[in-house]
């Protein structure tokens, strides 16, 4: 299946005075827990090690958060995050997906979208990127 890119703007600042623009691998995926459904962006993040979602994504969804099962790790800065995992369903271009995925409870600031990463997403997909064509493919393995 084939996604494209998404273009996310810079205003300008001393670093780039016109701005700026990338592309970042985010899709549009759904998640699902129980009888609720919500759709979000999804950052397809190779650094990642767990899928992790902001904890209005779990609220939203009905899920009692501190009810998972509590993990510690440091984040990308260097900081300590906590998450609690649940098992969900993401729902990926067509596909249904079961994923236990950690919610992050106490972070400084709020994710606005969902990491997918390795333990939960890239051992189940093969993720081809090209940012030249604008288009991340992506393959179920397992």
């Amino acid at each position: 299946m084939k996604f494209e890119y998404a273009k996310v703007t810079y205003p300008p600042s001393e670093a780039f005075p016109r701005g700026a623009s990338s592309f970042r691998p985010t899709i549009n995926i759904a998640i699902r827990h129980g009888n609720r459904r919500l759709r979000v962006f999804a950052l397809l993040d190779t650094g990642a090690e767990f899928c992790l979602l902001p904890r209005w994504m779990g609220e939203q969804l009905g899920i009692a958060i501190t009810g998972g099962k509590k993990t510690t790790f440091k984040g990308a800065a260097g900081g300590t995050q906590i998450a609690y995992f649940h098992n969900i369903i993401f729902e990926i271009g067509g596909w249904d997906h079961r994923c236990r995925a950690g919610f992050i409870y106490e972070a400084e600031e709020e994710l606005p979208f969902a990491l997918l990463g390795t333990i939960g997403f890239f051992d189940s997909y093969k993720a081809t990127f090209n940012v030249q064509k604008n288009e991340i493919r992506l393959d179920k393995i397992n």
